[in-house]
């Protein structure tokens, strides 16, 4: 593995690392939790990438295991055309249940997502 390879897997752990502390300070304090992504400024080519993608998969179950009910429900916005091939692969990880909780929306979303999260 090269040297800049090397970097992206620290980087990319560092991230999961992060994000499970964040996950298990947002459970000590609340049932549920709602996660908003944007994609927006995310380089296309992120996405064919296979540390991140290795990375990520490793991570899931560990949230699973950890944090099986925390997720109420996540919003993937901005997501350009490219994320959808990632997020197959991805997805195909998730039990159904969790899965159902995921709404990846494009770059017009805020209305729809302002709908979803605004009670009536």
């Amino acid at each position: 593995m090269s040297e800049s390879e090397l970097n992206q897997v620290e980087n990319h752990m560092s991230l999961v690392h992060g994000i499970i502390i964040q996950l298990a300070q947002v459970a000590s304090t609340a049932e549920q939790l709602v996660l908003v992504v944007d994609l927006k400024k995310v380089k296309t080519k992120l996405f064919s990438n296979k540390i991140l993608n290795t990375t990520i998969r490793k991570a899931i179950p560990l949230c699973l295991k950890y944090f099986p009910e925390l997720l109420y429900k996540a919003f993937i916005v901005n997501a350009p055309m490219s994320f959808s091939g990632f997020w197959d692969s991805i997805s195909s990880l998730l039990p159904p249940e969790t899965k159902s909780k995921v709404r990846v929306l494009g770059g017009s979303s805020n209305e729809e997502l302002a709908s979803l999260v605004t009670p009536p």
